[in-house]
Formats: structure tokens, sequence, C-alpha cells
């Protein structure tokens, strides 16, 4: 079986149909990389949907038009994670309708408390799933149908221990970490680690919308983020003005798995970058920044904590004034919901994944 890991996904700007109709073009790419893989796993940032107005509670708002699942099918992806922080960013009919849409479409989806997919092909069985780690502040979490799914531990291990009941190997597509940072926490190397020491699975991480590093731990393949593979700034939020596109949210790796006999046998990654043409194209020096981050993962946990605290400094240091224009921006419910939110979501951070900072 050949599997194909991709990173973060959000069909707007450059990415939508409905602004660039050339988007086939700039994901060719991809399609000819992923071409002859077995599966195709993605995690989707955008929810499909015709709504264009949210009472939501957030800081950024990401949405789709429903024709850009033509973009998903054209790439050859067959399944993607909404385990992730935008999923309800239009409310719960933002989430159906993207639901919705790619069930019509003929692909399939994980992290919303759905049951895990199976995927079978020749000796190999994987079984899917997606996580949401409480860092990455979603909205609506929670284990009944359409729910959010949250990492923890306890969620992490059922899934692994039913996924060796049906004798498949687990992959697991979580959505953790802090945004801009290529280098993981120390709570989270040693939670998926820990999980490693005791079960054979593939970490599919994401979120950070930066390229992280990946290890193999045990008999486990830990890939803890790939970076953006297709995305653009975010026009609609409730802070003032839009983010701007960072470079480095231009770079991204993607993984060609090879499974046998439900082991990994193999493991390639290709680096990709749209910067300059707009079009997404190998790009050697990926390979180069990427081997960083993943010599990073064999130092010490300290080590790494270290190399992770210079990159916030290096955020504090570049980031928006808090002056009076920073605050009168930000005073507005959505924003005061969202900031609310995390507040919350940080203290049960703390109390689930506490014994992990040791």
């Amino acid at each position: 079986m050949l599997l194909a890991l991709l990173g973060d996904i959000a069909l707007i700007g450059r990415y939508d149909k409905t602004i660039s109709p050339d988007v086939e073009k700039r994901i060719d790419a991809v399609r000819e990389l992923v071409r002859g893989c077995d599966c195709v796993i993605a995690n989707l940032e955008s929810p499909l949907t015709s709504k264009e107005k949210t009472l939501a509670c957030k800081g950024v708002y990401l949405r789709s038009d429903p024709c850009n699942i033509e973009s998903l099918k054209y790439t050859g992806i067959t399944h993607v994670t909404l385990a992730n922080n935008h999923t309800y960013d239009y409310g719960k009919q933002g989430a159906q309708e993207t639901v919705q849409t790619l069930s019509k479409a003929g692909i399939k989806y994980v992290g919303l408390n759905n049951r895990p997919e199976i995927v079978q092909c020749g000796d190999s069985s994987i079984m899917i799933d997606g996580f949401c780690c409480l860092s990455a502040n979603a909205l609506n979490y929670g284990e009944k149908p359409g729910q959010v799914k949250m990492l923890s531990f306890d969620t992490m291990e059922r899934f692994l221990l039913l996924a060796e009941k049906e004798h498949c190997l687990p992959i697991a597509s979580v959505h953790f970490g802090l945004e801009g940072l290529h280098y993981p926490s120390r709570e989270h190397i040693y939670l998926f680690r820990k999980l490693a020491d005791n079960h054979a699975y593939i970490l599919h991480g994401n979120h950070p919308h930066a390229m992280q590093g990946y290890e193999s731990h045990n008999n486990s393949l830990l890939i803890y983020a790939q970076g953006n593979l297709c995305f653009d700034e975010t026009p609609n939020t409730s802070i003032g003005f839009t983010p701007e596109e960072k470079p480095e949210e231009r770079k991204c790796y993607i993984s060609i798995v090879e499974i046998a006999n439900n082991r990994v046998i193999s493991h390639k990654t290709v680096g990709l970058t749209d910067l300059d043409t707009g079009l997404l194209h190998q790009d050697n020096k990926i390979e180069e920044q990427l081997e960083t981050y993943c010599n990073a993962l064999n130092q010490t946990v300290t080590d790494i904590e270290a190399k992770r605290a210079e990159e916030l400094n290096l955020q504090k240091t570049s980031a928006q004034p808090r002056n009076t224009r920073f605050y009168l921006d930000r005073m507005n419910y959505k924003y005061i919901g969202a900031y609310l939110n995390g507040r919350k979501h940080a203290k049960q951070y703390s109390k689930i994944m506490g014994r992990f900072k040791a």
C-alpha cells in the first residue's frame, strides 16, 4: 500500500476557483506526486460552505465555496480530517454543508466523532481518525456525532487499541501546537512518544502552518507538522486587519509512505513551495531545511524547548504593538469570545497535558 500524507489546505485566495480559475495548474505538481497512491490524506481547514456570514467567536475565519471540492478531487485526495480549529467557523450549517459536499464527491472525512475510516489494500489495512488538541482552540469539542474529537492520551489510546483489534495500522491525523513554530512542544513530544512505546502508528501532525520534523520511534512514524500545502491570506477576521502571509507559510513537504503487512516499510519526503511562481513545485532547499528540524528531534527535549523559546521571542518582537489601536481592533464580541474560549481551553489543556510536561 502506498499512502500520501499532505499538509494544511485552505482553498482560499489563489487556491479558490471563484477567484483563481487556474487552480488546477497551481496544484498539478501534487497531483503528479501522489498519482498511484492508494490513499491520500490531508487536513482541510476551510469549510466548504455557501454561508457567508457567521456569529462564531473567532479571530480568523476560513471558508471555501463548495465548488472547490473539484480541486480536492483533481489532486487525488481520498480522505480529509475535519478535526481542526476552523471546521465550525461558519457554525453547524457550515460544518454540515462541508460533510455533505465531501460525501457527495466520494471523499471520506474523519475527526467529527464519526467512526474511523478503514482502507484495505493488498496485504495491509489502515485505520484513519482525526483529533484536535485544546491548544488549537477549536469550537465545538465533544463526543457526540458532528463534534470535534479532542486530543488526549485516552482518546488516542482508545483509537490505537481499536485499530489493533481490527488488525489495522492506525493513522492519527492530529491538529496541535502553536502557529509559526518549527519545533513541537515538550508535552506533545512526550505524549506521542509514550503512545509509540506501546503501539505502532503513524502520526500525521498539522496546524502550525510551518514545517516541523519527523522521527521514527520504536515502530511508529511521527510526523509533527508538514506546513501549508495550499493556503493564502485570510481576509475574514475579527481583529481589524488581515494577517500577512509569511514566506515560511508557503513551504511544506509531503510524505509518501510504503506499508506492507501493516508496517511502515519506507518513507520519503518531497519539499514543495509556491514562492515566487504561485505554482506548487519541488524545491530541494526545502528538504535541506527540513533536515534541520528532523535533526533537532534527536536532541534533548530541553534543547528543543530552547529552540522554541527563540522562535517565540522572535514572534513577540515582530508582533503588532499593543497600543490603543491594537485593543480597539479587538473590542468586539467575536474576538472577546474567542479570547475567553482560549482561556478556558488553556486551563483544560494544562489539566490534560500537564503530566507530559515533566
